[in-house]
């Protein structure tokens, strides 16, 4: 499920998730990119306890670029413009949240039956 203020994605060779702010959010989202970034640093600093799953930030992360899909560098360079650019055989991202690998709640609630949900 893509996120109105998130793009999401994963190589298969990590157990991590990157997460980068997209340029502009879907309705109802009413802020500003600082505004996300002043968000996960409070909750970074002042409160991580059941939140963000030990999400850390990572600025100027280069990849090589035949590890991204061609529509997901596509994605990226469209959604996340301010934060993705492509040099050379290397996609560098300015600014990601770093986080483990999970099945989210909702997809997994979804695959159970009745009496284990």
């Amino acid at each position: 499920t893509p996120g109105m203020v998130m793009a999401v994605f994963t190589l298969p060779s990590y157990p991590l998730v990157f997460k980068l702010i997209r340029d502009r959010f879907a309705w109802p989202k009413a802020m500003s990119r600082q505004q996300v970034e002043e968000k996960y640093a409070l909750v970074f600093n002042l409160d991580r306890v059941g939140r963000l799953l030990d999400a850390q930030p990572y600025r100027h992360l280069r990849f090589p670029r035949e590890r991204f899909a061609p529509a997901l560098l596509e994605e990226l360079l469209q959604q996340c413009a301010q934060s993705v650019r492509v040099d050379g055989d290397e996609v560098e991202v300015a600014l990601c949240y770093v986080q483990r690998r999970f099945r989210p709640l909702n997809l997994y609630l979804r695959e159970q039956g009745a009496e284990a949900v």
